[in-house]
């Protein structure tokens, strides 16, 4: 079997998931450390404006720049001013491809190359060695270095550069502009002369193309016999035409319908389909149908008048009527249904006679039409392709007007200035102050940097501490409340000074209210269910839980509880020795030998309460603690006292605490605060949960007040309360 020992290092094995949880309060941090981040403030204040000088000195930057102006152009070269107002993404677009025009590597070489560049110290400096100018590297720092944007909601887009010289920046930026027009200048007569070229040859095609298809329309005509160009939908052949077509649809209706007329008439032959009303109306004219008829009507009256006559309806005249009457009909019926059928074969031979007729004078007409529509689609196809040719031909001819046209108003355009389509508007600067470094910017980015150091650093240490130090931290753990906060006795404004004596001793401190308070929140958890046993163990050893729980039965006691104190710990007892009593007389181990119940070892102390202290030395044997003796003794230990603690020593130093958790009816885990780690008590609750015993909550035990924490005006509410008291 394994020791309690062991299992309780296999329970606290697999820490729970919420530990891996870390949250902190950044209104409660900063606050804390307020002074420090004051002064880290100050210090980032002198570290930036030392940087600034040191700049300012070492590496200053000068920015010249230049605008230019996107304009709308002219559609017309007769339009007195632009063609139109651009909207923001027409300029946008068009901003950002002459900014791609203007740093194209001819471009940056082009304005490199101009005489100012070169006497320039920026180029002199950096670009002029015993082997010649080096074009190309200078060219290489202007496109990482020229700066080039449009300016949102206007027409204008502007380029700067930044040198250690205001002149070299101005120099600069002037030759750029003056490179980058000129280019635009050339590109645009390159433009001009390709567009010549180019209209001269569509003109010269255009006429070749309108002489062509003149002598096209003339040999069509010639070869195709044309005579009359009339429109084709006012012509006798089409009118005849669609007179055929109404005589085709009238004679298909009437087919249609014979074929209705024989298929029915046959489903009647059949006997899928019943004969109707006038079938037989058609055969009773019939005269040999009409004799059965008349027949019949006869014996109805003569049964009729015998039926008034003879009461009774067996008499033998009666009964021969009757079956003469049925007789008569059924030869009714037997004739006239002779007659409905020779009528239907009757009908089905004649309709299929016109028919037949039908079918042949509408395939006669449907010749004929297909003749008509002939004749009409080969005038229309004529008419077609001579129209299409003439319209082929006034195309080209409004083509050839158009181009004499254009080539008259791209002279004119030409000879305009306010055709251009980017303009300089404003030519480059002389600064007038440095563009690098400014104070505005690098005093607060050296404050920025140093709180934001330290900051990040208190920050670290925050989220990395998983220490409890307030019911902030207890809360981040879940499925625990928190019993009471219990004050270091450095905090209380009373001065209490023996902790495991506070409620009798100083019972109107700050310590003692807390105390006081926690054993109300705990008799609340034993009260309902009649929970009378109640173990208290630290997470770790120096918790202090062996005064919080003489502390609580003296609150108890002085409730009105009749309450034992039974001290668990057989390695370390140390109940007995603070109420002033020998550690080596007879108690718990020693019940559990066998030499009584808990009664009998049982001392009445000066608060109140009834101890039971550990229990001789060689009595003390761990692993009675989990028998049945146990139990028992507990068992008689609830019919005598009201509340039954337990101080048990560190879960994470000895089993004995899970142990005795599974004999109780709750636990209390009490926290060190400022030492115990979440961690730790997530395992021990997870520990105690585990034997099936409900954890009552949480002690937090020698709390201190930090800055922004609200357990310091609590404790200063108590203690001006007591005053006044």
């Amino acid at each position: 079997m394994q020791t309690s020992e062991s299992k309780v290092e296999e329970q606290f094995s697999a820490p729970s998931p919420s530990e891996a949880g870390v949250s902190v309060d950044p209104i409660r941090i900063l606050r804390k450390h307020l002074l420090l981040l004051v002064f880290a403030g100050f210090v980032g204040i002198g570290v930036g404006g030392v940087s600034y000088v040191g700049l300012s000195v070492l590496f200053p930057k000068y920015r010249s720049e230049a605008l230019f102006e996107i304009r709308s152009g002219l559609q017309d070269a007769t339009e007195i001013g632009a063609a139109k107002e651009l909207d923001d993404d027409d300029i946008e677009r068009r901003a950002n491809t002459e900014l791609s025009r203007l740093m194209d590597r001819e471009v940056l070489k082009a304005a490199v190359r101009s005489r100012a560049v070169q006497r320039s110290n920026w180029f002199t400096s950096k670009y002029v060695d015993e082997d010649g100018p080096r074009i190309e590297e200078a060219v290489d720092e202007l496109e990482d270095d020229l700066a080039r944007a449009p300016i949102s909601k206007t027409a204008l887009f502007r380029i700067s550069f930044s040198t250690g010289s205001r002149e070299d920046s101005q120099t600069i930026i002037a030759a750029l502009s003056e490179a980058y027009l000129e280019s635009t200048v050339t590109a645009e007569e390159n433009r001009t002369k390709s567009i010549d070229g180019l209209f001269s040859r569509e003109f010269a095609d255009t006429r070749r193309q309108i002489d062509d298809i003149s002598d096209e329309l003339q040999q069509f005509i010639t070869d195709n016999g044309v005579s009359s160009l009339e429109d084709p939908r006012y012509s006798p052949e089409l009118i005849a035409a669609q007179q055929l077509t109404d005589r085709i649809y009238s004679n298909q209706q009437a087919t249609q319908s014979l074929q209705t007329q024989v298929a029915q008439s046959q489903q009647k032959l059949d006997g899928t389909l019943s004969y109707d009303e006038e079938d037989v109306r058609t055969a009773e004219a019939d005269p040999s149908v009409s004799v059965h008829v008349q027949t019949v009507e006869s014996v109805k009256r003569e049964l009729s008048y015998l039926r008034k006559q003879y009461l009774d309806a067996s008499s033998p005249i009666l009964q021969r009527t009757i079956q003469r009457l049925n007789s008569s009909e059924g030869a009714l019926e037997a004739r006239r249904e002779e007659v409905v059928l020779r009528n239907l074969r009757a009908d089905i031979r004649q309709a299929m006679r016109i028919l037949e007729q039908t079918q042949a004078v509408t395939q006669s007409l449907q010749d004929e039409y297909a003749e008509k529509v002939g004749s009409l689609q080969s005038q229309a196809a004529n008419l077609s392709r001579i129209e299409n040719i003439k319209n082929r031909r006034d195309y080209l001819e409004r083509k050839r007007d158009g181009e004499d046209q254009l080539v008259r108003d791209l002279k004119l355009f030409r000879s305009r200035d306010d055709a251009r389509l980017v303009v300089l508007a404003r030519s480059a600067t002389l600064p007038r102050e440095m563009a690098f470094p400014k104070v505005e910017i690098v005093i607060p980015l050296g404050f920025l940097l140093v709180t934001g150091l330290v900051s990040g650093i208190v920050f670290l240490r925050e989220f990395t501490d998983q220490r409890i130090k307030g019911v902030k931290d207890l809360s981040l753990v879940p499925g625990l409340r928190t019993l009471g906060v219990i004050p270091h006795l450095e905090e209380d404004p009373d001065g209490c000074s023996v902790f495991e004596s506070a409620v009798l001793e100083s019972g109107q401190s700050v310590v003692a209210e807390s105390l006081r308070q926690t054993w109300t929140q705990l008799s609340r958890s034993c009260a309902p269910t009649e929970r009378r046993v109640v173990v208290f163990f630290p997470c770790s050893p120096n918790t202090g839980c062996t005064g919080t729980v003489m502390n609580i039965a003296a609150a108890a006691s002085a409730a009105g509880r009749k309450v034992l104190v039974i001290d668990g710990d057989f390695r370390r007892p140390g109940l007995a020795e603070h109420l002033g009593l020998s550690d080596g007389g007879s108690g718990l181990g020693d019940a559990l030998g066998g030499s009584g119940d808990l009664s009998s070892v049982a001392i009445r102390t000066e608060a109140g309460f009834d101890l039971v202290g550990a229990g001789t030395e060689s009595s003390r044997i761990v692993d009675r603690l989990g028998s049945p003796i146990m139990d028992e003794l507990l068992d008689r230990a609830r019919e005598q006292w009201d509340l039954i603690l337990f101080d048990a020593p560190p879960a994470l130093a000895a089993g004995d605490a899970v142990t005795l958790a599974a004999k109780a009816d709750g636990a209390v885990v009490v926290v060190h605060a400022g030492q115990d780690e979440r961690g730790l008590l997530v395992r021990l609750a997870n520990a105690v949960k585990q034997t099936g015993t409900d954890v009552f909550g949480v002690v937090l035990n020698r709390a201190r007040t930090e800055t922004g924490g609200y357990f310091k005006t609590n404790f200063r509410i108590m203690r001006d309360y007591s005053e006044v008291a």
